[in-house]
């Protein structure tokens, strides 16, 4: 019987008391607002995180950058919107929880594969309920308040693909 140091029994729950919960930690990287003909703010972007690795063959430490994407609707949007928007000169940590949400489309462009079936694209996105900026952030037309936590300083990170931990 699986306990935990809260004496829960994880072991006794079913299935279907699974929750679909992700939590990312990294660099906030592109993000793309819009917003759609029925006034609905959306903010499409990206979260860059990394893990040490070594490299088999000559057992140097690598740390590759791993990009994972994310859908923010409504207010959520916004504070990603008024963030990148502010006065900010470096790139900063984010934090986000939200839920895996799995789509598949047809390639524009590459349509039909060689053996005449529609190449099908995949994508796996987590769709923000919750953001925590980490670090100071200018906040574009925003009044002080103290909504928003800053838990750290962060360096600004360098290169177009990888970001600097």
């Amino acid at each position: 019987m699986a306990e935990t140091k809260d004496n829960k029994n994880y072991s006794s729950m079913s299935i279907g008391a699974t929750e679909n919960i992700v939590f990312l930690t990294g660099y906030l990287g592109k993000v793309e607002i819009f917003t759609t003909d029925d006034g609905l703010m959306i903010a499409r972007g990206s979260i860059g995180t990394k893990k040490v690795v070594k490299n088999a063959e000559t057992g140097e430490r690598e740390t590759p950058t791993q990009w994972h994407r994310f859908v923010a609707y409504r207010n959520r949007a916004a504070i990603i919107d008024r963030a990148i928007r502010g006065d900010n000169e470096q790139k900063f940590r984010i934090a986000i929880r939200g839920r895996l949400n799995e789509s598949s489309y047809q390639s524009k462009m590459i349509p039909i594969r060689p053996d005449g079936k529609p190449n099908m694209l995949y994508s796996t996105d987590v769709i923000v309920d919750r953001i925590t900026f980490c670090g100071r952030i200018n906040f574009a037309n925003a009044e002080s308040d103290n909504s928003t936590p800053e838990t750290e300083e962060v360096p600004a990170p360098t290169g177009d693909n990888e970001v600097d931990f």
